[in-house]
């Protein structure tokens, strides 16, 4: 019995050393090898985690930048064209003569110009098609009433309203009527986006084919008293009630109203996400992301502006001008005017210079210390004192299409 206890002793002995030897070898794999494998993974993760630096991407431009081919540059309506800019003592290249009104802001198509004019009360307009190389006209077409509005493209059509509350489709290659569609009140300068011809008249708004001018959907509501401006897929209008309207255009429906609750000029424009509203004495910013309002930009001039005198605004990175009876550059940053300027003509901006005609010639304006200099003198630029203003300049390709009061172009370049 005594044999078998230490036998069992000996045994119990025996094991407890085998099982000691086990785990220490155990140890010794597990203990030995993890801080290599962790330091492997440390240094992969390590390499993982720093990746050679990206480039920061660039910030995305607040200000649309538009060409000739549409009315402002662009569906913003900025105003604000691309490069180049213009050069000093420049010369006319050519001058055409329509003798028959006011000239709406022309636009640039390859090597097309178009550009409607006004009329009179014993006489019509003309919608004309000139040469931009040399100004020889391609064809040319009476326009009852005049033309009210300047022309948009939408594919092979010319289209634009007329005094008479019609909406006129031209054949942009030969002049020839396509169709003629009566509003019955004011029309607003179209905007083509999409396949869809959008309308804004007295009575809301309305998508038409550019084919045949049917009515693809219609909103009503009164009364429109702006041109159209487009941020995404928002067209945005103002009313005589000082309700600035958003129109889904995928949905078809007014998305969103807000009350200005200021006497609006009936000028808008887009400047990156913000909705820019002109009104006597203040320019309104509304947040289109938020839908609110934001800190107001005031005149100079303060809080009402006495004049029957009207810019539209042209908008650059960080500058704004408008105003009434003379255009006031305001800093969007400060909000502090930072010079004024008297014009006979709206604002175009190219880069950092403003473009205006004047009453002795075409001028450059340094937009951040109002410095002037004359591209051209030539007096019949602007040789009318009253309180029509003539069409901003057309920047495109180094060169700037410039209208007077008589009905005259002139390419400058």
């Amino acid at each position: 019995m005594v044999y078998l206890g230490a036998f069992f002793l000996i045994l119990f002995a025996v094991v407890l050393l085998k099982a000691r030897d086990y785990f220490n070898d155990t140890d010794q794999h597990s203990c030995s090898a993890a801080p290599a494998n962790l330091k492997t993974e440390r240094k992969k993760t390590d390499q993982q985690a720093k990746p050679a630096p990206a480039p920061s991407p660039l910030p995305p431009p607040d200000v649309a930048i538009g060409n000739a081919s549409t009315p402002r540059g662009n569906l913003q309506r900025t105003g604000y064209y691309a490069g180049p800019d213009l050069k000093i003592n420049l010369g006319i290249l050519w001058k055409f003569e329509t003798d028959s009104g006011r000239l709406q802001e022309p636009i640039v198509s390859g090597n097309r110009i178009f550009a409607g004019t006004s009329g009179g009360t014993d006489k019509s307009g003309q919608m004309i098609a000139l040469e931009l190389t040399g100004g020889a006209v391609i064809w040319s077409r009476e326009i009852s009433g005049g033309v009210n509005t300047p022309a948009v493209l939408a594919d092979k059509h010319l289209i634009f309203a007329a005094f008479n509350r019609s909406l006129v489709a031209l054949d942009s290659e030969t002049g020839k009527d396509t169709w003629i569609k009566d509003f019955g009140s004011r029309i607003f300068c179209p905007v083509y986006r999409n396949g869809e011809l959008l309308i804004a008249c007295q009575t809301g708004v309305s998508a038409c084919n550019p084919d045949d001018g049917k009515t693809l959907w219609q909103i009503n509501f009164s009364t429109i008293i702006s041109d159209p401006v487009i941020w995404g897929n928002k067209l945005f209008v103002v009313t005589n009630q000082d309700i600035v309207y958003a129109i889904n255009l995928d949905q078809k429906k007014i998305d969103q109203t807000i009350d200005c609750q200021q006497n609006c000029m009936g000028q808008l424009a887009v400047l990156g996400d913000e909705l820019i509203i002109q009104t006597f004495g203040y320019l309104l910013r509304v947040d289109l992301h938020k839908w609110s309002f934001k800190k107001p930009i005031r005149s100079p001039g303060g809080e009402s502006i006495k004049s029957d005198i009207e810019f539209t605004p042209a908008l650059s990175p960080g500058k704004i001008a408008w105003g009434k009876e003379q255009i006031t550059i305001t800093s969007v940053a400060t909000h502090k005017a930072m010079f004024s300027y008297y014009s006979q003509s709206h604002p175009s901006i190219c880069g950092n210079t403003m473009y205006v005609a004047d009453s002795d010639g075409f001028k450059a304006i340094d937009l951040n210390t109002g410095e002037e200099a004359t591209i051209i003198h030539n007096k019949d630029f602007a040789n009318y004192a009253g309180a029509t203003i003539l069409p901003a300049p057309v920047l495109h390709d180094g060169k700037a299409l410039v209208c007077n009061h008589r009905g005259t172009i002139f390419l400058v370049g």
